[in-house]
């Protein structure tokens, strides 16, 4: 559902098919883009520069714009330990790192033949193409390790970790995922800004904390600050209903929620665009929210 890219820096030194393309993404399209080299930002604003000159006024705003939005957006991703040759052509650079961590394409202007690296060039980037294409949902069997598989690619570029689900508080010992995922997002040492946790009513705060620690806790290292909200449909408002995850990078839904069920029975997770992205985070922030906060509280591990 998340598929990781890179594009060759030299390859936008102009206003192209390429920078139209980079419109296309970001979680909400399935896409990541993989800074290659580390200096990727720099040489892309080397090009932007380098081009000023010798471009009409309209055209090169059109490329800034282009570039100020990519950076806003949060759509390139880092790799710890990145195997960039610089000594050979993009995207022959990348053997090694692709022969460790495939990319799905490296994205460069022209067409390439004989890479040990699938390229795709202008002429490619299209629905027709099956490594530009990628599916935005599938079907999860709901086990805790293939739940957390589905949405790991999501998990690991994230720093907020909000689970929307209101059905967690009558249940929660149905919902051994949340170690897994949790354990996947903190994966080497990257800390949370946020965990939470935004349910509804049907469960007391005392019978909320008993069930986590007794299932979820065991699970997840010592000290972490996990908050939970619980909310009820205001009078004539919005229905409490759906199951998301959503993180500072964007979010996915789950048809069936978060929680374990028997065997054979899946959910179908989906990647959210990203205006409905927005407005579901706004949601779950207080005061203001379509839902009323009846509490909040704080589970520690």
């Amino acid at each position: 559902m998340l598929h990781e890219y890179t594009v060759d820096p030299d390859s936008l030194a102009s206003f192209n098919e390429l920078w139209q393309a980079l419109e296309q993404f970001g979680v909400s399209h399935g896409r990541l883009l993989v800074e290659c080299p580390k200096s990727w930002w720099k040489k892309v604003k080397q090009n932007l520069n380098d081009v000023e000159r010798r471009l009409p006024p309209m055209a090169y705003k059109q490329m800034e714009e282009r570039f100020s939005r990519l950076k806003e957006q949060r759509k390139l991703i880092r790799r710890r330990n990145l195997q960039f040759d610089g000594n050979l052509p993009f995207p022959q650079a990348l053997a090694a790192e692709h022969q460790s961590r495939p990319f799905r394409a490296v994205i460069q202007l022209d067409p390439s033949e004989g890479s040990a690296v699938p390229v795709l060039s202008k002429y490619d980037l299209h629905d027709g193409n099956i490594l530009w294409k990628v599916p935005r949902s599938l079907a999860v069997p709901k086990t805790a390790k293939h739940l957390c598989e589905a949405v790991a690619p999501l998990l690991k570029i994230s720093s907020d970790f909000l689970l929307i689900d209101p059905y967690f508080a009558s249940r929660p010992e149905a919902y051994r995922s949340i170690p897994a995922m949790l354990r996947t997002a903190m994966g080497d040492d990257r800390p949370l800004s946020r965990i939470e946790i935004h349910t509804g009513t049907k469960g007391t705060e005392s019978f909320i904390r008993d069930k986590f620690r007794a299932v979820q806790a065991p699970h997840l290292p010592t000290g972490l600050q996990i908050r939970i909200f619980q909310w009820e449909q205001r009078e004539g408002g919005e229905r409490l209903h759906d199951r998301y995850l959503l993180t500072d990078r964007g979010g996915v839904s789950s048809s069936y929620g978060w929680d374990c069920g028997d065997d054979g029975v899946t959910t179908e997770i989906s990647l959210l665009d990203d205006a409905t992205f927005i407005r579901q985070k706004g949601h779950y922030q207080e005061p203001g929210g379509p839902f009323h906060l009846v509490r909040k509280f704080t589970i520690q591990t």
